[in-house]
């Protein structure tokens, strides 16, 4: 009962905290890690309104929580989309990759791998690689 007291507290402390210039215009999106890493959990037109959710779900539930613009995210979310992309046809083919900046991956291994790896790219995410 007092844990849950202090927690109701600190809460409601930490919206006394924030500015009123927080009150920027969005869209913004809530960012939650519960352990398996960062999931939105919620669009905000507000920062403001994105933080106290944000500092609520931290408080229930324990999970690290954070905003960020929907911009930011969605070009956040396409890097590692394409980077996840890579590594899984990579396994899946034998081939050995390096992603580098820009959707640029340089195989490594036979012909055979590396032909195997740009057929699954292409069927996952439609990029074709420059082969060299």
């Amino acid at each position: 009962m007092v844990n849950r007291i202090g927690q109701a507290i600190a809460f409601v402390l930490a919206l006394q905290a924030l500015p009123v210039a927080a009150n920027i215009a969005g869209p913004f999106t809530l960012l939650v890690d519960r352990g398996f890493g960062w999931q939105p959990a919620g669009e905000f037109d507000r920062l403001r309104e994105c933080e106290m959710e944000a500092a609520y779900s931290a408080m229930v539930y324990g999970a690290r929580t954070g905003c960020t613009t929907a911009r930011a995210f969605e070009r956040w979310q396409s890097g590692i989309t394409f980077e996840r992309v890579a590594l899984g046809c990579a396994t899946a083919s034998g081939a050995r990759v390096v992603v580098a900046p820009g959707e640029r991956v340089d195989v490594f291994g036979t012909e055979q791998a590396a032909l195997e790896f740009d057929g699954c790219m292409r069927a996952w995410s439609g990029v074709v690689r420059n082969r060299r």
